[in-house]
């Protein structure tokens, strides 16, 4: 059986209930938050990603314009596609 994965996304703001406010990332074949990005004071996005994929070039130190450039950083970085979503449609805590 062949499944398919992807990572979601979404933007929870600070009266989220689900999950803390940030820009998440929640693969759904490992089942748990692989990355989050916010801006910088200089109004780039950064990413960090929660484990390394082998011959994969880290994001540590890059920048990026937007939030579209994070996505595609993610979604070449773990091979998946992202698909953004409502902070109602992630996983929260008590889902794992």
């Amino acid at each position: 059986m062949n499944q398919k994965f992807e990572i979601l996304y979404c933007h929870a703001r600070a009266n989220a209930k689900k999950i803390e406010p940030g820009h998440w990332f929640f693969h759904t074949g490992q089942w748990a938050v692989c990355a989050n990005t916010d801006k910088d004071d200089q109004g780039k996005w950064w990413v960090q990603v929660y484990w390394d994929r082998d011959g994969k070039e880290s994001p540590e130190g890059k920048t990026f314009d937007s939030i579209d450039d994070v996505i595609k950083f993610v979604s070449d970085y773990f091979e998946q596609p992202v698909v953004k979503v409502n902070v109602r449609q992630m996983s929260g805590p008590d889902d794992l």
